[in-house]
């Protein structure tokens, strides 16, 4: 089927820790983790399921094990990685915004309202040139920045292909650029002798006849996950059209994999996301298996509302964890795409991937052109600053492994063979390291040249004491030897809490206000003298069977809305985070003048809620 401009004004456009948190951007997004039913039990991400259930997508066993992924050969090259480049360039960016969400009417069941209408954003392609895009600078922005593998948006949410597609005529060939724009990063990356995926996402908000949900099924949206409600009676289907727009979907991404020689990953996204999406929307159990067929080897992440082959935390650093791979990707400014925003600096982005490698994990730093197809100055500086650092001390980093030590608030460890690099992260106090059994560690050097650190080895353990250090403009790593090569199983692996979530002050803050209700009320009213961010609420009390509360907030003072209903209490405590949308994303804390908790009836004990958050003066 070929989707033509001139039909375009048809379309219907619907209203649309955890092991520890190392997080150095303070962020959440959503469907991060897939886990099967069985491992879900004795895992740390039992936590933040307790607080966010749709962080987490819990797949049955049997489904599980019938689905299909990558080889442990095949996923080698991607853990030795480490670190890799997401390039977001969109339509929005003739109007430096988000992305689809910053220009278009999200379809269901996104609900995002929409800034532009489609008649308006849908004529921008006839303005795009690029005429300063050179492959050539980004093979050598890649050389020098020290990422192993790029991933590229084909397509994005609003339908515009940045690749020639016989499907479609609402593609980047069209416009006065003409070139495939794809191809063109493709070959930057052969140049630069380095990985390359493309990112395809499912959602579609230009195709008319895009429909994973039928509207006539849908009662309201709302303002968390799943963003909708289903009628009374009613199960969840497609609609009528949305099996053309599936045909349309399959031939478009075989075209993906058949047109650019081979193709290293495959990004998705539309994960489970607490119902929002499910595998059935997309046949996505065929998708990827034609997909893998096409393309021998390829790595496929958790965004197809199937297991896939790694977790995909977003805006945050995700937890240690050995038995599944997992990727962060997050922006370089604000916006995943280019957007005259604050921009991490090089300390920043090597902290980031130090960060990832500690917890086992990658980092994909997303960042785009202008308009015109240029690279912002500042945003490259930074890259090629962290760049300098890992052609220094990138053996701390590439091909290791997370450990022996767990990630922690003075930073983390990684080792390869008989070698563990500590990453210190600050500086205030001394680190202790517990002992390995069966290994004596001496200190190698200090990689990264600092003067002042001492190493000692006592009864129980090692200290690390970093105090005397005064060079705090660029990382420190300590480089030990060890007598022997460190084994996975002399790491101490994470194990399920029965604490708070909230005891991960990276992401949560601390507690900034604390209220207590007295019986027989049965409403808390909370407000704050400025504005400030709040992350997480918690309930402590024993509670009846069945008790429930709502939670409403302002944001100006004035106006309430509500924010969460019928939040079912837990005996002891109940961890209820707060989440905002950002970039697409939802992301921890919201920034609010006051709160309101409402139970469902008369409390009948002292019950003492906490506020979780960070001072003014540290999220500006």
């Amino acid at each position: 089927m070929i989707i033509n401009r001139r039909i375009k004004m048809i379309i219907n456009r619907h209203v649309c820790k955890l092991g520890l948190f190392l997080c150095v951007c303070m962020g959440t997004a959503q469907g991060q983790w897939s886990i099967s039913q069985s491992d879900f039990e004795k895992s740390p991400l039992k936590d933040v399921y307790k607080s966010s259930p749709w962080l987490v997508d819990i797949i049955p066993d049997d489904v599980w094990k019938q689905s299909n992924f990558a080889t442990p050969e095949e996923m080698q090259w991607f853990k030795e990685a480490r670190y890799g480049m997401y390039i977001h360039f969109g339509l929005s960016t003739y109007k430096n915004r988000e992305l689809s969400w910053g220009i278009a009417e999200g379809k269901l069941p996104d609900n995002n309202p929409g800034t532009f209408p489609m008649e308006e954003w849908t004529t921008w392609p006839n303005l795009l040139k690029l005429e300063r895009f050179s492959k050539e600078e980004l093979a050598d922005i890649l050389r020098k920045s020290g990422m192993k593998y790029v991933v590229v948006v084909a397509k994005h949410h609003d339908g515009f292909h940045f690749y020639k597609t016989k499907y479609s005529d609402f593609n980047i060939t069209q416009t006065p650029y003409q070139k495939d724009f794809v191809r063109e990063v493709i070959e930057a990356c052969r140049m630069a002798n380095v990985k390359v995926g493309v990112y395809f996402s499912q959602r579609d908000w230009y195709h008319p006849d895009y429909e994973p949900i039928d509207p006539a099924i849908v009662e309201k949206r709302l303002s968390t996950p799943p963003y909708y409600q289903l009628k009374p009676g009613e199960k969840l289907r497609s609609g009528k059209k949305h099996k053309r727009y599936l045909e349309y979907m399959f031939a478009t991404v075989r075209e993906l994999c058949t047109n650019y020689g081979k193709l290293d990953m495959f990004n998705f996204d539309a994960v489970s996301w607490g119902g929002m999406f499910t595998a059935d929307m997309w046949e996505a159990e065929r998708l990827t298996r034609m997909i893998r067929e096409l393309q021998p080897g390829i790595i496929i992440n958790n965004r197809a509302s199937v297991p896939g082959d790694y977790d995909s935390p977003e805006q945050r650093i995700g937890m240690y964890q050995d038995s599944r791979m997992w990727e962060t990707c997050m922006c370089l400014c604000d916006t995943w795409a280019y957007s005259p925003t604050r921009v991490k600096t090089a300390m920043e982005v090597f902290k980031n991937i130090q960060a990832t490698a500690i917890g086992n994990g990658n980092l994909l730093m997303s960042w785009g052109m202008k308009w015109d197809g240029s690279w912002d100055e500042q945003q490259k500086q930074s890259l090629l600053g962290a760049g300098v650092w890992l052609k220094s001390y990138g053996d701390s980093i590439y091909k290791t492994h997370g450990g022996p030590w767990l990630p922690a608030e003075w930073g983390g460890s990684t080792y390869c063979g008989d070698r563990v690099y500590v990453h210190v992260f600050q500086t205030k106090k001394p680190i202790q390291l517990a002992k390995i059994p069966g290994m004596k560690l001496s200190l190698a050097c200090v990689m990264t040249g600092q003067d002042g650190v001492v190493f000692r080895e006592g009864d129980d353990g090692y200290t690390i004491d970093a105090q005397q250090v005064r060079e705090l403009d660029r990382p420190l790593i300590v480089e030990l030897k060890a007598s022997r090569p460190v084994l996975e199983s002399d790491i101490r692996k994470p194990e399920a809490s029965d604490g708070s979530i909230f005891e991960n002050e990276h992401n949560y803050g601390k507690i900034q206000y604390s209220q207590t209700v007295q019986p027989p009320q049965k409403e808390l009213v909370f407000t704050m003298k400025q504005a400030q961010k709040i992350t997480g609420i918690q309930i402590v009390s024993s509670v009846p069977q069945g008790a429930c509360i709502s939670v409403s907030l302002t944001e100006d003072g004035q106006t309430w809305r509500e924010y969460r209903r019928g939040v079912a209490l837990q005996p002891g405590k109940t961890d209820i985070t707060l989440l905002s949308k950002t970039s697409g994303a939802l992301t921890d804390g919201i920034v609010v003048r006051g709160l309101k908790i409402t139970w469902d009836r008369p409390v009948e004990r002292k019950t003492l809620c906490h506020f979780y958050g960070f001072p003014a003066s540290e999220y500006k």
